[in-house]
């Protein structure tokens, strides 16, 4: 379960970190609720630096999560397809060293 598409759908946002991460720990808050299964968390990035992703990480325990994945991307979110950081498949097989 992740913030991602779901969670932000259903809140009325898109799939960008529009979500607060009050919002992300009220819903899986609902979840442990109304579920005995363990919820592990998409917690994106954190929510901005080391003690936003700490504070989340200690929330969602606090209302019932297992546990929370965190990506090392910066805050806000970008799509990795955006801008110079997508890399063609030619660069990826030369990076490789394969032939092109």
């Amino acid at each position: 379960m992740g913030l991602g598409l779901s969670i932000s759908s259903s809140l009325g946002y898109r799939d960008a970190n529009e979500a607060s991460w009050i919002e992300l720990v009220d819903v899986v808050e609902r979840m442990a609720d109304a579920s005995d299964l363990p919820i592990l968390v998409d917690g994106d990035s954190g929510f901005g630096n080391f003690n936003n992703a700490r504070l989340l990480a200690r929330k969602l325990a606090q209302r019932g999560a297992a546990g929370v994945a965190l990506e090392d991307k910066g805050f806000p979110k970008m799509n990795s397809f955006v801008g110079d950081r997508h890399r063609s498949r030619r660069s990826a097989s030369s990076r490789a060293g394969c032939a092109p």
